[in-house]
């Protein structure tokens, strides 16, 4: 069963998306927004966290899903990192937090992240 699934695309250094199901047992989290200490590892280092706090959203540090704001569930996120090459590690990153959700591994087609077109 596919707990979360993400749409996504990059525009040169800019990450944008949508969050496109989630299922309602990823709301809210842990009571504080955080998603099973998922962290993202850009050049081997934890940055961040995947969170769902209050609703779809991408900085540098964090990877939001929906939250408790839910009349922006459908909100899209976009995000302008520093280079293209660090927006593709971000993406790679969403991938591996969205496939270890739905426990699959991140190189399965269906792990739950689509590349927008």
């Amino acid at each position: 069963m596919t707990k979360l699934k993400v749409g996504i695309q990059q525009v040169g250094n800019i990450v944008f998306g949508k969050v496109l199901e989630q299922d309602e047992s990823l709301r809210n989290g842990d009571g504080d927004g955080n998603l099973y200490g998922l962290v993202f590892a850009q050049g081997g280092t934890a940055v961040g966290a995947m969170r769902s706090r209050w609703f779809p959203a991408l900085t540098t540090n964090y990877f939001h899903i929906r939250g408790n704001k839910r009349h922006d569930d459908n909100k899209w996120f976009a995000y302008p990192f520093d280079s293209a090459e660090v927006a593709k590690q971000a993406i790679k990153d969403i991938r591996m937090f969205v496939a270890q959700v739905n426990g699959a591994t991140e190189n399965e087609d269906n792990c739950g992240l689509e590349i927008i077109e």
